[in-house]
């Protein structure tokens, strides 16, 4: 929900129908939430929602989203499973979920897939430690049993100044740290 994750099929906003929000501090003007007097909890419905590709614009980072709502299309159990099983067959083929990740670690970029950049910078399959841009979806770094955080960082941070210095494009992390 805070950062409108997504695939192929929609993002997170296509069917998120109310957010309440936990703020841990007045929340800011810009949200146009009234007088809420003292409340620490705060109900947003649709049409007070903000996204953008993978980002919110209505939850700051010092807010923490404590439930949601979305609308559920309803079908048969057996279309339910059979959808379901359609998406992890897919996954499976198309991502690397034998290893532990983190998920896609790069946005796409305007004109490129996050991937594409990887595999030009000829990262596919790279390794730092016991970490590596996935050899099946390389905007995936697994962990290969022994991975620091350290080892991840370094290799997000080698693809985004190898794909700024030489192909001019600027990739920004889908993954949030906590920690650093």
């Amino acid at each position: 929900v805070f950062m409108n994750a997504g695939t192929h099929l929609g993002e997170t906003k296509d069917k998120l129908y109310k957010v309440v929000v936990y703020f841990f501090k007045k929340p800011p003007v810009l949200l146009d939430v009234g007088d809420i007097g003292n409340a620490r909890f705060i109900e947003f419905t649709q049409n007070q929602f903000k996204y953008e590709y993978r980002k919110n614009l209505f939850v700051p980072e010092e807010a923490l989203i404590y439930a949601a709502e979305w609308v559920i299309q309803k079908d048969t159990p057996n279309n339910i499973k059979t959808t379901i099983d359609k998406i992890l067959m897919r996954r499976k083929e198309t991502q690397p979920i034998d290893h532990p990740s983190c998920g896609s670690v790069f946005k796409n970029p305007k004109n490129k897939k996050a991937w594409q950049v990887i595999d030009d910078l000829w990262l596919r399959g790279y390794q730092i430690g016991g970490a590596q841009f996935s050899e099946k979806h390389c905007n995936f770094i697994i962990n290969l049993g022994t991975a620091k955080a350290s080892d991840i960082k370094t290799l997000i941070d080698l693809a985004k100044s190898r794909a700024k210095q030489e192909l001019g494009i600027e990739l920004e992390e889908e993954v949030k740290y906590l920690g650093f």
